[in-house]
């Protein structure tokens, strides 16, 4: 066998037919994930942090604006907490 990828079948004269790696093409598989909201029930999914972090900052813009508001005068360490604990879910996710 040539690499894993190859295939082996019997020809109708009993020769041996190899189909090589070369032939199959790459496939590239992009998983969504979902999270919840930590404030409501709302999900936002995302390929990655970015993606889900916007989908998830459009929702609280939209449905959250109190927490947000709250949120103005909080030390810069709680958001960049808040963005780490999320991170981390994520990744974990």
């Amino acid at each position: 066998m040539d690499s894993l990828w190859t295939i082996i079948a019997g020809g109708a004269d009993g020769q041996i037919i190899e189909m090589l790696s070369s032939y199959i093409l790459p496939v590239t598989i992009n998983i969504m994930k979902s999270l919840k909201c930590d404030a409501c029930e709302f999900e936002a999914q995302g390929e990655d942090f970015e993606a889900w972090f916007e989908a998830m900052h459009a929702h609280y813009v939209s449905d959250h604006a109190d927490l947000m508001k709250a949120m103005e005068g909080k030390p810069k360490e709680e958001g960049e907490k808040w963005m780490a604990d999320a991170k981390a879910r994520f990744d974990a996710a």
